[in-house]
Order: structure tokens, then C-alpha cells, then sequence
């Protein structure tokens, strides 16, 4: 899902009407993977317009919450980033079957992470074997 693209844009849309000609820019210039962040009242609505396009993947960030976790999934997010190791997003992914990369800047963090089973499962092999599915 992620390895196709060189790279992430991050995007913070204050307006779900700019989606639509983002999504096209985008996919014009050979960018297929696009982040949309929750953070602003738009999100959602512009996570759903972008997925409209089958040229384009659409993920979430800034997921703190399972409770986002499930809005994200039902508005089309096909992968979902949490600026911490957050269990319970992590399981809530799991549940959905939805890759999750989860991130950590400090060193607790990053010991939480290695209690997991698999920890890679959760990032790359996750994200990679999802996009080899959709080929």
C-alpha cells in the first residue's frame, strides 16, 4: 500500500470541497497513497470524497481513539497512523482488519511496542501485504 509510492502526503483539509481536485492533482502526478488527518471538522467528509476515486489509497492519522478507528474504516480509510503506541487503536485496527502503523517518540513507547507478538505485523508487513493484495 505504501511501498508504490515514494511518498506520504499528510494532508489537513479545512474543507471537504478541496478533496476532490487534491485527489486529482494527486493521482495526476503519479501519487496514489494519501494521509488525511483528523484534524479538523472535515476529515471524515473528505476521507469519503477521496475514496471515491479507485486511483487512489486513503488513510487516516492523528487516530487516538478506537472510536475513530471505526469512523475512519466506515468512511472508506484503508490504513490508519496514531502519533502513539496506542493498545487500544491497535486492537480496534486488528478487530477491523485495517493495517496501522502506530508511532513512538519515547522510549516507553517503544518498550510497550515490544511486548506485542509481532510488532512488524502492525507496520510494514501489514501495510505491504495490503497492497499486494489490491493488485
Amino acid at each position: 500500500m505504501l511501498a508504490a509510492d515514494r511518498i506520504l502526503p499528510v494532508v489537513a483539509l479545512d474543507n471537504a470541497d478541496w478533496a476532490t481536485p487534491l485527489g486529482a492533482a494527486l493521482a495526476a502526478g503519479g501519487v496514489h497513497t494519501i494521509e488525511v488527518t483528523l484534524r479538523t471538522r472535515a476529515a471524515l467528509a473528505a476521507i469519503r470524497t477521496l475514496t471515491d476515486r479507485t486511483d487512489l489509497t486513503v488513510g487516516a492519522g492523528t487516530v487516538t481513539s478506537a472510536e475513530q478507528v471505526d469512523h475512519v474504516v466506515d468512511a472508506g480509510a484503508r490504513f490508519v497512523v496514531c502519533p502513539g503506541f496506542s493498545t487500544g487503536v491497535i486492537r480496534r485496527c486488528q478487530r477491523r482488519e485495517v493495517p496501522v502503523i502506530p508511532g513512538w517518540m519515547a522510549p516507553a513507547a517503544l518498550l510497550a511496542a515490544g511486548r506485542w507478538d509481532d510488532v512488524t505485523s502492525l507496520t510494514t508487513a501489514a501495510v505491504t501485504e495490503s497492497r499486494e493484495s489490491d493488485r
